[in-house]
């Protein structure tokens, strides 16, 4: 599925081949609503969006819930990036 680490330079954010993982859900079970990759990797990381990702780290059995909060109600993260960026929901 073309998993890696370090997506977008963020150490955490794990990433997978977006499109190989939807043609592959596409043929099993094409009414998903949406997709989680796990990934036999200890290291602690996950990504949201089209398809979120999470690792089998010690400890992260709250990154599925996390992450899938990302792809399907846009939820954002509230912590800092860098020191400067601080990103969180807007509130409308």
């Amino acid at each position: 599925m073309g998993a890696f680490f370090n997506c977008g330079n963020i150490d955490r954010l794990l990433c997978v081949d977006d499109y190989a993982v939807q043609q592959i859900a596409m043929l099993d079970t094409p009414d998903f609503d949406q997709l989680l990759v796990m990934v036999n990797d200890t290291k602690y990381g996950g990504a949201g969006g089209g398809v979120a990702t999470t690792s089998v780290a010690p400890g992260a059995v709250d990154i599925p819930v996390h992450e899938v909060g990302h792809s399907l109600f846009g939820l954002a993260d509230e912590y800092e990036y860098g020191g400067n960026n601080h990103r969180s929901e807007e509130h409308t």
